[in-house]
């Protein structure tokens, strides 16, 4: 199933239009809808201004904001955009923003770069991306700030079988079989686990069964940290998409484990697309 409505955040940066032209690609290869979004702060006056007008001063503000944003979409597509569009700016933060144009248009997909977590407080706080990805429903695509815009080709599609996953496995086999791309599932085990790639191939094999796709194969990668793991294999494989799901967590759960899907998301030097899946 290919996304329909696709949400992409701008703010006018280098990596913003990145985010821009994968969105937009992706958008015209599907023949989808995209919702581009940009969050304004409320103007406020300068002191010396005695006449002031506040609706004016927002609508200039709005006014500005579509303007670069229509400039942006001719740098990056030229005077024919290919694919249909919509602008959005509202006022607020962006996290907020963002989770409130998702539910507006019923999106099946975000595409938004990160920075990463560069410091301490970005790691406890965590980034904007993964914020939002933690308050929408759709899967969030997260394309890192240095990465350089190329569709997939290689996919990973980090895997621990503990629920079910076709929601996900379907929408990537989709993603992968409209772009050519070949996907490797892998599971990252600890040392002396009793576990396979035939388990591998096995608990997967229910969905290819559903969703068929031959350019696939399964693989184990051992490492004690998951994330380090995946991000091995994915160097080795050459992968430029890496898939994961992060599962619901408990309250406590929360407290003292942090998600490894969150890690990825905050630290990915590759895009990664993840899901939200229910126990």
């Amino acid at each position: 199933m290919f996304p329909k409505k696709i949400v992409c955040p701008l703010d006018y940066s280098s990596a913003s239009f990145k985010a821009l032209q994968y969105a937009g690609e992706l958008a015209h290869r599907a023949g989808a809808r995209l919702h581009l979004f940009h969050a304004c702060h409320i103007p406020l006056p300068s002191p010396e201004n005695n006449m002031f007008d506040s609706n004016l001063l927002v609508a200039e503000t709005e006014d500005s904001a579509r303007t670069k944003i229509e400039d942006m979409l001719a740098t990056v597509f030229g005077d024919e955009i290919p694919f249909t569009y919509h602008i959005h700016i509202k006022y607020g933060f962006a996290v907020e923003g963002i989770t409130q144009l998702v539910r507006e248009v019923d999106a099946d997909l975000v595409v938004m770069y990160t920075t990463g977590a560069d410091t301490i407080l970005d790691a406890v706080l965590g980034t904007i991306s993964v914020e939002v990805f933690e308050q929408v429903d759709c899967p969030v695509l997260i394309l890192p700030d240095e990465w350089t815009p190329t569709l997939p080709k290689k996919v990973v599609y980090a895997t621990d079988l503990e629920v079910d996953a076709s929601y996900a496995v379907e929408r990537v086999i989709a993603l992968a079989s409209f772009h050519h791309a070949h996907i490797s599932f892998v599971s990252i085990k600890k040392e002396n686990t009793d576990f396979t790639a035939k388990d591998i191939q096995t608990g997967v094999q229910k969905y290819v069964h559903t969703f068929p796709y031959d350019a696939i194969s399964f693989h184990l990668q051992e490492n004690d940290s998951i994330v380090e793991g995946i991000e091995i294999f994915a160097a080795e494989q050459k992968a430029d998409l890496v898939v994961m799901t992060m599962h619901q967590r408990t309250f406590l759960e929360r407290i003292f484990s942090a998600s490894k899907t969150k890690k990825m998301l905050q630290y990915a030097t590759v895009p990664v697309l993840a899901f939200k899946m229910d126990y």
